[in-house]
């Protein structure tokens, strides 16, 4: 990816007052995760110094207790508070910057993507 400035990403679950963004941040940023808690409060921000024009695996963890980020396979933050409880929609938002300056009016970026997964959490394995 080229670093396009103007413009940024949030990956983002999101409904009923919660939030989870990551990756999230302005291109020519570095890679950000952040956690909106349910129950309101300060959100929760980990930054990964890792650029947008690398390649990365970024990962989410969501389970009842527990929110935790990885970037190519090393846990960088984790949350307890507010953690959701209920479904939320997943969107992959690829869009204008939210400071800085903006796209410039009929520009353009890419951003590439190979492969995107969801699971079902079912639980802690027995013997945990």
């Amino acid at each position: 990816m080229k670093a396009a400035p103007g413009y940024k990403s949030a990956h983002l679950w999101y409904g009923n007052g919660c939030e989870i963004d990551y990756p999230e941040q302005n291109w020519t940023d570095t890679i950000t995760a952040f956690t909106h808690p349910c129950d309101g409060g300060q959100q929760d921000m980990f930054a990964t110094g890792a650029r947008w024009t690398d390649w990365h695996t970024t990962s989410v963890e969501w389970t009842p207790d527990e929110i935790r980020y990885y970037l190519d396979g090393v846990l960088i933050g984790s949350s307890t508070r507010g953690v959701p409880s209920e479904p939320l929609s997943w969107v992959l938002q690829n869009e204008s910057a939210l400071y800085g300056p903006p796209a410039a009016p009929g520009s353009s970026a890419q951003l590439d993507i190979t492969w995107v997964a969801a699971y079902v959490y079912e639980g802690e394995p027995q013997g945990s």
